[in-house]
Order: C-alpha cells, then sequence, then structure tokens
C-alpha cells in the first residue's frame, strides 16, 4: 500500500482539481502524485504560467529542488527552430495579413447576406401585403373597384399616331 502524501502535496493537488481546463495541469497533477521532485520540476517547466505555478515552486523549493525558470529569448527561438528572426518575423506578418484578410472577407459576406435576407423580407412583405389587400377587396371589406374598361374597341388604322385618335371617356366617380 502507498504511503499517504505530505500535506503540502494534498493541498496542491486539490488546488489543481479546481483548474481542471487550465493546460499543464494534468501533467503536474500526475508529477505531483508520484512526489518526485525532478518529475515536478519537469512538469513546471512546461507549465510555467500556470495559476498554481507559485505553490509548486515553493513545494520544490521545500524538497531542495530550483524552481523552473522561464527561458530566454534566445533558448526560446531555438526551441523553436528559429535562425533568422527577421525572416520568422515578416512570416508571423503575413500571416497576420493573410487572417486580416480573410476575416474581412467574411465579414463582407455576411454583411451582403444580411442585405440580402432584408431585401427579401421587404419582398416578401410588400407580397403578403398585396395578397391581403387583394382577399379584402374580393370580400368587399374595402371599397375597390376597377377601372371600367371602354364600351367598344378602337378603330384599326394604318398604325401610325397620324390622323384621328380614339378617346376614351373618364370612368365616372
Amino acid at each position: 500500500m502507498r504511503s499517504p502524501l505530505a500535506a503540502d502535496t494534498n493541498a496542491i493537488l486539490e488546488a489543481l482539481e479546481r483548474h481542471k481546463e487550465v493546460r499543464g495541469t494534468l501533467e503536474l497533477f500526475d508529477a505531483l502524485w508520484t512526489g518526485d521532485p525532478a518529475q515536478v520540476q519537469a512538469a513546471a517547466g512546461a507549465a510555467l504560467n500556470h495559476p498554481l505555478s507559485d505553490d509548486v515552486g515553493r513545494w520544490l523549493e521545500a524538497r531542495g529542488a530550483a524552481r523552473p525558470s522561464k527561458p530566454t529569448n534566445e533558448q526560446e527561438l531555438q526551441r523553436r527552430g528559429v535562425t533568422d528572426v527577421a525572416l520568422f518575423v515578416d512570416g508571423l506578418r503575413a500571416e497576420l495579413a493573410q487572417a486580416k484578410r480573410e476575416r474581412d472577407d467574411a465579414l463582407l459576406q455576411r454583411s451582403d447576406a444580411l442585405k440580402t435576407a432584408n431585401g427579401l423580407g421587404v419582398i416578401l412583405f410588400l407580397v403578403a401585403g398585396a395578397g391581403v389587400l387583394g382577399w379584402l377587396a374580393a370580400f368587399g371589406a374595402i371599397d375597390w373597384a376597377p377601372l371600367p374598361l371602354p364600351e367598344r374597341m378602337p378603330e384599326s388604322g394604318d398604325g401610325s399616331k397620324k390622323g384621328e385618335q380614339v378617346q376614351f371617356e373618364d370612368a365616372p366617380e
């Protein structure tokens, strides 16, 4: 059977339970569960920005191990495999510019879709309104009468506008 963990280890393990969603918590939990300062130091080095990194650092110091320190800029660049910093920064700028273009295109498409939806909504409203007015007029709920048709057809002519023109009578009011 396993010996019980130290009180400070249990306190950190319980605190880690409250930070389950933070990156590096699982590795810290596993390393603390083993109780090996070397494993805890490695896990803490990978999770330097963890909310409980100070508590883990005190745990390490109590066991004679050094706190992990943040890497220098040169170490971080070497870890990422960057040999030419200017080229790396230019690449990041190009990626950022591409992401901005994609965002702007997406916003433009969203705006166009919204305009189209609003236009179709207005057209639907007008068609529905005309339909309702037509039904109301058909059932006599509103007074509406179409213009009367002429009594006789106009006489056919030669197709030109010269000569006698047929005048239609005005509709009675």
